[in-house]
């Protein structure tokens, strides 16, 4: 390899080596932070107090009930536009049929 060839081969290897040794540190300390914060999340719920375990739970809850709503309203939503669609459709019949019979007379 002439000099040139070799300057920017290592260029390369060099940029490689740096971008994949950020990269893993990025996901290292990612992963050190997540278990950092399951941590205080397990030790702030062993040390609460019943009184503000039971207003999380019923914080949860209420987030959960509303939820809830929002999917019960969109599941009647999708069933009445289904039966109008249904209704539709029996109407065409019907129309269809009328015509039938009218052609066969």
């Amino acid at each position: 390899m002439s000099a040139p060839q070799f300057a920017t081969f290592r260029r390369f290897v060099l940029t490689g080596s740096i971008a994949a040794v950020t990269a893993t540190g990025a996901w290292y300390g990612a992963g050190l932070k997540m278990k950092q914060d399951i941590k205080q999340e397990r030790q702030k719920a062993a040390e609460a107090t019943p009184l503000q375990q039971i207003t999380e739970l019923e914080t949860y809850r209420a987030n959960l009930m509303q939820k809830k709503i929002m999917l019960d309203k969109k599941i009647e939503e999708l069933e009445a536009k289904k039966r109008k669609e249904e209704r539709r459709r029996l109407k065409e019949l019907k129309r269809l049929e009328k015509e039938k019979a009218a052609k066969g007379e």
